[in-house]
């Protein structure tokens, strides 16, 4: 799941007050996880508090109001309930820290709801489908780039770049996705977390479907 707000990309949001609230308008925000902390100070049992588990994709600047890393609620009235939350997390996020500066924040429900108008969920492809995933690469050997010029060199140095053949026997449906290792939670040799765009890591990548002629 996923989250922004609709305005200018990449422009600061702010309070009642002006002060910058450190959450982006423009930019899609990851929604690692909903939960709910019971409130033990509420005479109503059932009263608890719904959190959003937020990050920031660069890797840094977060939100700072209520449930923000260094807030009352993080560091003083519930820092031993989510210490015990984040025990509880499965191992890929175990290295998520309460007061680290990686982009990852909680906010409570009202205030997401204040602030964020647009949501995004990604729907898992049917069970009944079948997958099957291929690993490859570009090196010196096939890395023939876009043909610039319709030449008979450049074409045929394009046509070194990885691909892949299918047929299609029966009318079907076809999802195809490429993919590569991204920078999101990388560091550099410095121990700090790699920004956006990560150019570290990304490369510039061309994805191209073509039906092939019977010669």
């Amino acid at each position: 799941m996923g989250c922004s707000i609709a305005g200018a990309t990449e422009g600061h949001i702010k309070d009642e007050d002006g002060r910058p609230v450190g959450i982006l308008s423009g930019h899609a925000y990851g929604i690692i996880d909903i939960f709910e902390l019971p409130d033990p100070d509420m005479e109503n049992a059932r009263k608890t508090h719904r959190l959003l588990r937020v990050r920031n994709p660069w890797g840094t600047l977060e939100w700072n109001g209520k449930w923000s890393d260094n807030s009352e609620e993080v560091l003083e009235l519930y820092k031993e309930k989510l210490e015990d939350y984040v025990k509880n997390l499965k191992d890929e996020d175990e290295r998520w820290k309460l007061t680290d500066d990686d982009g990852t924040f909680l906010i409570n429900y009202q205030s997401w709801r204040d602030i964020y108008n647009k949501m995004f969920i990604c729907i898992d492809l049917p069970s009944f489908w079948t997958a099957i995933r291929y690993e490859t690469c570009w090196d010196a050997t096939c890395s023939g780039g876009i043909p610039t010029k319709m030449t008979t060199e450049l074409l045929k140095r394009w046509a070194e770049n990885p691909q892949f053949l299918l047929t299609a026997k029966k009318d079907i449906e076809i999802f195809i996705s490429l993919a590569q290792p991204e920078g999101r939670g990388k560091k550099d040799k410095d121990g700090q977390y790699l920004k956006y765009p990560f150019t570290e890591v990304l490369r510039t990548v061309n994805f191209v479907v073509m039906e092939l002629s019977e010669d």
